[in-house]
């Protein structure tokens, strides 16, 4: 759902449509979109603010809804707080979650070698689950930024 900015003296100026990606470890795709649309009011635009992701770090934030916080095994099992936006889609209840908050490279700050083979994927068969738990038709999965090579056996395992 696109979040509209609009020049009440102008209402059929030309549009803008302010889809920023994240500034990593500066500002979220949200912020940078929103700074966007405002920049093009001052400019007697009126704006569309859609949040984008490349499916990395920050792809829950393209996504408006209720923010639930799970606890899940984190990649080499620990347990990490996680996240899952539901939201309402043409198929009804969706879920979004994001494979870095879960089993992310932050989460392994220099991983030995038995680490990084050991890295699972399981805390994202785990926010699927929860996901469905909470009534999710769909899931909507963003799977960059993973601290794992395990190809997804961990999330089919779980």
């Amino acid at each position: 759902m696109t979040k509209s900015f609009v020049n009440e003296t102008a209402p059929r100026a030309p549009v803008v449509l302010a889809a920023m990606d994240k500034f990593r470890g500066t500002a979220s795709a949200r912020q940078l979109s929103e700074v966007v649309a405002r920049a093009a009011l001052v400019q007697e635009c009126n704006s569309d603010v859609q949040p984008m992701s490349d499916g990395g770090e920050g792809f829950r934030d393209a996504f408006e809804g209720d923010v639930l916080t799970v606890q899940v095994p984190g990649p080499l099992g620990e347990p990490v707080q996680s996240t899952i936006t539901l939201c309402q889609a043409a198929s009804g209840l969706a879920a979004v979650v994001e494979v870095a908050e879960v089993v992310g490279r932050h989460l392994l700050d220099s991983p030995t070698r038995s680490e990084a083979l050991a890295a699972s994927s399981a805390g994202v068969g785990h926010l699927i689950l929860a996901s469905a738990g909470y009534g999710a038709r769909s899931v909507l999965i963003g799977c960059g930024g993973s601290a794992t090579s395990d190809g997804g056996l961990g999330c089919y395992r779980s």
